[in-house]
This record gives C-alpha cells, sequence and structure tokens, in this order.
C-alpha cells in the first residue's frame, strides 16, 4: 500500500507531465504558425515575383525577337510595354 506522501508525489508528477507535454505542443505549434506565416509572405512572393518576371522577359522577347538593328528604340519600347503586362498578368494569375 502506498503512503499519502507518496501518492502526493506521484500525482505532482503526473501534472508535471502533463504541463510539459502542453507546453511542447504549444512551443510546436507556435514554431510550425511562424514557419507558414514565414514561407507564405515572404518566401512564396519572391518565388512567384521571380518566376513571373523570366516568364514575362522570355515571351516579350519572343513576340519582338531581335532580326536586325534597324529601329531598336521602338521594338525596345514594345518588349518593354509587352514585358509589363505579362507581368502583371501573372502576378494576378498567381493570386499576388
Amino acid at each position: 500500500m502506498k503512503s499519502v506522501r507518496g501518492l502526493i508525489l506521484e500525482n505532482n508528477m503526473n501534472e508535471q507531465t502533463k504541463n510539459n507535454s502542453n507546453k511542447t505542443f504549444l512551443i510546436v505549434g507556435v514554431l510550425a504558425l511562424v514557419s507558414f506565416a514565414f514561407y507564405w509572405f515572404s518566401i512564396r512572393p519572391s518565388n512567384i515575383r521571380k518566376e513571373c518576371g523570366l516568364y514575362a522577359i522570355e515571351k516579350s522577347v519572343i513576340a519582338y525577337p531581335y532580326k536586325d538593328e534597324q529601329d531598336t528604340t521602338r521594338r525596345t519600347e514594345l518588349q518593354e510595354t509587352l514585358e509589363a503586362k505579362l507581368y502583371q498578368g501573372c502576378l494576378s494569375e498567381k493570386g499576388l
């Protein structure tokens, strides 16, 4: 038979174990939430902007290729205009 003191000590240890597991669960949950928020609001938009920029440049150069040196200023203006439209369209398509 256990003594009263032994039962009290055992009960205290069980409560400490529960408190430690609750704290651990809380810490892991907060870290997961912070990690997800950092990815969603920092890394993801950066990757999308990079992909959209490359896409817009590629498509605008294909649409107005440099075949010769005549009227390069006009061709550059057309490419830049198309690139800006493609970039904005890509961003809105991907939710930014």
